[in-house]
């Protein structure tokens, strides 16, 4: 399972073809476009790779034509189901990384002192990525913009990413 990453949810049956209507997880919908197959998620103990015959971009969804899902009926049976996709698949740029492997990464500052851990990365406070992150030295919690100006270097094999956070993000 590690080696897979979760890109979306079926939220709907399009059509009676068998088409899906996908929720993307991916801030560039456009890398469907890509997937020759996927995995499929209904429960903990289901997992089931599917060709991918059709893409389709829509709105802000994803409309899929699988293998095997042929109607209506078959489509409906995925709703809530998972999309998940091999990592070799994805297309990242050098600099772009998934939530997933960030949340958890220690922060270290320059000299290597550490200075908390990555609990949480929120999407949904602007134009920039926010790092929520627990400060070793009284366990608060600390909101900080992740930005090139305050994170300088991430080594995700390490686990680690150096920041360099002004003080008043510590006060606030």
């Amino acid at each position: 399972m590690d080696q897979l990453l979760v890109v979306g949810k079926i939220s709907n049956a399009h059509g009676i073809k068998g088409e899906v209507k996908v929720i993307p997880f991916l801030d560039e919908i456009g890398q469907f476009l890509s997937f020759k197959s996927v995995y499929i998620k209904q429960n903990k103990d289901s997992l089931k790779k599917l060709k991918v015959q059709h893409v389709r971009i829509h709105k802000k969804s994803v409309l899929l034509m699988l293998q095997d899902i042929s109607n209506r009926n078959d489509a409906e049976a995925l709703i809530n189901a998972e999309i998940l996709i091999d990592r070799g698949q994805d297309q990242l740029a050098e600099d772009e990384f998934y939530i997933a492997d960030i949340i958890g990464m220690q922060i270290l500052d320059e000299s290597g002192q550490y200075i908390g851990i990555i609990k949480d990365v929120l999407t949904t406070t602007g134009s920039v990525d926010t790092l929520e992150i627990q400060t070793a030295e009284n366990s608060k919690l600390i909101y900080v913009p992740f930005r090139k100006c305050y994170f300088s270097n991430i080594n995700p094999k390490k686990g680690t990413l150096v920041g360099n956070i002004p003080t008043d993000f510590f006060e606030l």
